[in-house]
């Protein structure tokens, strides 16, 4: 289900208030300011918040999520996913914590 009602879709993906609404690419700063506007309390992106909070909830429940990677293809594919706006269902995305250190380093590159 996509959204735009926020900074990343309301509070799983995407970047409605950026310039081209892209998070992947975008200099984290930029990211940041736009951010502020809905998420004032949060010092980093909101998709790493959400991601953070499944894997604190849900973490020990997982096999290999330190460490068995996610395919590349999975990885793109929640990238295009936050980029559009659209909701990130954690409960069926496996392996959280490897796909949030790609998209990290994504954002930096």
């Amino acid at each position: 289900m996509a959204t735009r009602s926020g900074i990343y879709g309301g509070g799983a993906g995407g970047s409605g208030n950026l310039a081209g609404g892209k998070i992947f690419g975008a200099p984290l700063p930029e990211l940041m300011i736009a951010q502020r506007k809905t998420h004032p309390e949060l010092r980093i992106p909101l998709f790493l918040h959400n991601g953070f909070k499944y894997i604190i909830q849900y973490g020990l429940q997982i096999e290999g999520i330190f460490r068995i990677a996610g395919t590349k293809e999975r990885v793109k594919q929640l990238q295009m996913q936050l980029d559009r706006g659209e909701q990130i269902e954690w409960a069926v995305t496996r392996r959280p914590v490897r796909q949030s250190l790609s998209w990290t380093m994504a954002i930096a590159s």
